[in-house]
């Protein structure tokens, strides 16, 4: 093998491959257990690539007038907290306050409720929020306490 000289797909600059680098690519396989394919960009982009996985995507909304919007998102998500962090905040939050509006219930029926509407909320896809899951909790248990009366 000799040096191979590939065009970054980002940048557009030229970069070589040396023949260590092609044959870790052709000998390895990657998480699917498929053969590697030789990178499309240099180092830098790749770095960069890997810091912000946002950057260069496109971004498709329908505002309310119901017209597609396509916006190249360049920029990163700033401010924006991990899924766990919100998920954490949100079972705390609702938690608390459903166990609060009804001390009779025991704290572990209480916490099994907000589970169950947060899995089933993020399994369909809706935005996750403490107020939204604490009044789907408090109307579950009502059913419950009717149900068992």
């Amino acid at each position: 093998m000799s040096i191979l000289t590939i065009k970054c797909t980002d940048c557009g600059v030229e970069f070589e491959l040396s023949d260590e680098e092609q044959e870790f690519f052709n000998t390895h396989t990657g998480i699917d257990g498929k053969q590697m394919q030789l990178p499309k960009r240099c180092r830098a982009c790749r770095a960069a690539r890997k810091s912000n996985p946002y950057a260069g995507r496109i971004i498709t909304t329908r505002p309310s007038n119901g017209r597609r919007v396509v916006t190249n998102s360049h920029t990163p998500l700033v401010n924006r907290k991990p899924f766990a962090e919100v998920l954490l905040e949100t079972v705390k939050t609702s938690f608390d306050k459903v166990l609060a509006a009804r001390p009779d219930c025991a704290p572990t029926m209480v916490l099994d409720t907000v589970l169950d509407i947060i899995k089933v909320t993020t399994q369909n896809r809706q935005r996750l929020n403490s107020e939204n899951v604490y009044q789907l909790a408090i109307e579950r248990l009502e059913e419950e306490r009717a149900l068992n009366s």
